[in-house]
């Protein structure tokens, strides 16, 4: 394992295979992988990268998550969707610098539930739990990026949610009559919707991710 030279779609990348292992057995001259492209700044930025790449289209999740299954990347990191849920809903902050900052750690680990939604590892067992994560996303406007709500929002309406759930889910819409976002909730408004900011956790996270490409 290490660091080796890769074509792609017709593009040269340097890759870190213990970050991709599909490379370590697959090391030919050129691959033709579906949204390679943004899978490598998933891994290189964090997983945040494809709500912003792809926006509300739903279309392109399926074939990223396929994509990401494939060259083997770690997406979950052994964990369990309790915790992805717990990690996704920790972050708060003070200033925009701090928001932008949290708003991509806490869409990181949303992207974990939604991998998890289109590799089929989300147990019925789960409903509850997946409905209630699905709410926090879509309600707190201040947190998540309308693009991130609305795909988490109509993925879940895709769940065959149950009458109550899905009157639930449509008392929150992301846009307004015209097509337009609907503006963020100031976060002090509701200071127990999470925890303090805590540092610690962003500079692990980009131990983690920042130093592979």
């Amino acid at each position: 394992m290490g660091v080796i030279t890769i074509t792609v779609n017709s593009k040269e990348y340097s890759i870190d295979t213990v970050m991709m292992p599909y490379f370590d057995s697959n090391s030919s001259s050129n691959h033709n992988i579906e949204h390679f492209d943004v899978a490598f700044r998933c891994v290189c930025e964090g997983f945040h990268i494809a709500f912003e790449t792809f926006r509300s289209d739903l279309t392109n999740y399926p074939g990223l998550c396929t994509t990401l299954k494939l060259l083997e990347v770690d997406v979950l990191g052994g964990i369990a969707l309790p915790e992805i849920i717990e990690h996704s809903r920790k972050f708060g902050f003070d200033d925009d610098e701090e928001k932008i900052i949290c708003t991509n750690l806490a869409e990181d680990w949303v992207f974990k539930f939604l991998y998890m939604h289109h590799l089929g590892l989300l147990l019925s067992k789960d409903r509850q739990r997946i409905f209630n994560a699905v709410t926090y996303i879509i309600e707190h406007r201040y947190l998540y990026n309308h693009y991130t709500r609305s795909v988490i929002r109509e993925t879940y309406k895709m769940m065959n949610p149950t009458k109550n759930q899905l009157g639930r889910i449509n008392k929150w819409p992301v846009y307004d009559s015209d097509g337009e976002p609907l503006p963020p909730v100031p976060p002090r408004d509701d200071p127990n919707d999470y925890d303090d900011w805590d540092d610690s956790e962003s500079e692990a996270y980009f131990r983690t991710w920042g130093t592979y490409c």
